[in-house]
């Protein structure tokens, strides 16, 4: 028997154990400050709400680097609601609630005035009801001033795959079994329709590759995404008029290249888009230049609009730092759709200065301008270093907070390992997630335990290994020898201590 609770919704495969970065409070409070709005401040007390939490898995971890705060996570699949409230419990966050509840079930007086509200890719898998609903939710319970992320499948990108999707369906429910185990037959029919005279496929040729890339997507992310009964494509622009129903002002994009017009469209297209008159205009021109197939949309509650020395005080107090190896962090990087080349003075300054511990804006400009004996507009460079990925926006600037974190980290660690699963180890400076899988896990385990030499860490690697039924591969291949094991564990090794311990260091 169906229940009708689902109304249409994949529930019968789980949610895919994801995590997003973009949801984290620090990194909304940068797009804010960024576009000229007051950041939400992160060292008092605050609230933060996830609609369509899913397993709750980036709700709990910035629970876990924000312990002053409430967070709550809000799905009306009981599964993910228990699995959900059973992870936190392992890993010892305790400031995050679950309700199990639908969007038109949930009552406003069960929640508190919240600062971020957040809902990654819910908007397109829900019937216009629900989104009324959401929107309720937004409105009732937003504080002025408060922040509103929104992910969703967008227009125009997705104009000529979106039949893709259709054909996924009715493929996928002439198939026997729940709908996650259909995904597979669909899209291995759908890739031999490819290979034989299909007009629309051989119309649009970008098909073939939007098959390849939804082949290599798990079947269950694929479910959710795609085979629920409601399935949206929006305009920036219709999100836009559907948010200002909740008092919303678009700020931003939390994918932070989008905010850079320059670094994503030729000067000529630039020039052109940057002409228009209406912000409206302007985003939505950029989304026909670039074939946009995904937003990640930021929205304020009363935008505040600061200019002049009011956006440069409010952009300075934001924390940066560093989250990548420093043989990545390069003069040379992709931002966009460009690689740029970073100015050769202040460049190794910045990088210095951020590998050592985090700075804020300002503390940076003055590191630029001491050296440059001048004052130095180092706001653009800062902004380019962030949306290339070698800065990444910070929580704060010093933690008090290590002990409770170790415990929770260790946590986190004991659950890789034993689930040989990716995990994320909880920054409260970086106020987000770290990608740790079980060879990772083993390794820091061992280096906060004391193993800091390569031989050391080569030893612990491979008996707990061993212990644990895990073993290495390279290039995807099994290895045959116990030698072959051990050179492997040596090279592991030498890359953890090359780019992973400096980073664990600076994090606390």
């Amino acid at each position: 028997m169906t229940a009708d609770w689902t109304q249409g919704y994949v529930t019968e495969t789980l949610y895919t154990d994801g995590f997003f970065r973009e949801l984290s409070p620090a990194w909304l409070n940068y797009v804010a400050a960024l576009k000229g709005c007051l950041p939400i401040p992160l060292d008092r007390p605050f609230t933060y709400l996830e609609l369509g939490c899913g397993l709750g898995r980036s709700a709990t971890v910035f629970a876990g680097a924000f312990p002053q705060a409430r967070f709550i996570g809000v799905d009306f699949n009981p599964a993910h609601i228990a699995l959900a409230r059973r992870y936190a419990e392992a890993i010892g966050v305790d400031n995050i609630s679950f309700l199990e509840r639908g969007f038109a079930d949930l009552q406003s007086s069960e929640l508190p005035e919240c600062d971020f509200i957040v809902l990654h890719g819910v908007y397109t898998w829900v019937n216009a009801t629900a989104r009324a609903e959401i929107r309720r939710i937004i409105r009732e319970n937003l504080k002025p001033g408060g922040l509103v992320y929104v992910s969703y499948n967008s227009l125009p990108g997705w104009a000529a795959a979106s039949p893709l999707r259709k054909l996924m369906v009715e493929i996928a429910a002439d198939t026997h079994g729940d709908r996650a185990e259909a995904v597979g037959p669909a899209l291995d029919l759908m890739e031999e329709l490819n290979g034989v005279n299909f007009a629309y496929l051989k119309t649009n040729p970008s098909t073939a590759q939007t098959l390849k890339t939804l082949k290599a997507r798990g079947k269950n992310y694929l479910a959710h995404e795609f085979l629920n009964s409601e399935w949206k494509l929006f305009y920036s622009v219709d999100i836009a008029d559907e948010m200002a129903d909740a008092k919303l002002t678009y700020l931003g994009s939390a994918t932070l290249a989008e905010n850079h017009v320059e670094y994503l469209v030729d000067k000529g297209t630039a020039e052109k888009i940057n002409t228009q008159r209406s912000p409206r205009l302007r985003q939505l021109l950029l989304d026909y230049a670039i074939n946009q197939r995904f937003r990640r949309d930021v929205f304020v509650r009363g935008h505040q609009r600061l200019d002049g020395i009011e956006r440069e005080v409010a952009l300075g107090a934001i924390p940066l730092g560093s989250l990548i190896p420093e043989s990545q962090f390069t003069a040379k990087a992709k931002v966009g759709n460009r690689e740029v080349t970073f100015a050769e003075k202040l460049f190794p300054l910045i990088k210095d200065a951020v590998k050592e511990r985090p700075r804020t804006i300002a503390d940076l400009r003055r590191i630029c301008s001491a050296a440059a004996d001048r004052p130095a507009n180092v706001d653009h460079l800062l902004a380019t270093l962030t949306a290339a990925g070698h800065l990444t926006p910070f929580a704060r600037l010093s933690s008090a907070d290590g002990n409770r974190l170790a415990s929770v980290n260790k946590s986190v660690l004991d659950l890789a390992v034993a689930t040989k699963s990716r995990q994320q180890m909880i920054s409260a400076l970086a106020g987000t997630g770290i990608a740790v899988d079980a060879v990772e896990a083993i390794l820091y385990e061992a280096y906060l335990a004391g193993a800091k030499t390569a031989k050391a860490l080569e030893k612990r690697l491979l008996q707990r290994l061993h212990e644990v039924g895990l073993s290495l591969s390279k290039r995807g291949q099994p290895t045959k020898t116990v030698e072959e094991q051990q050179a492997i564990a040596g090279e592991i090794v030498v890359r953890f201590l090359a780019e992973k311990s400096a980073i664990l260091a600076q994090l606390g």
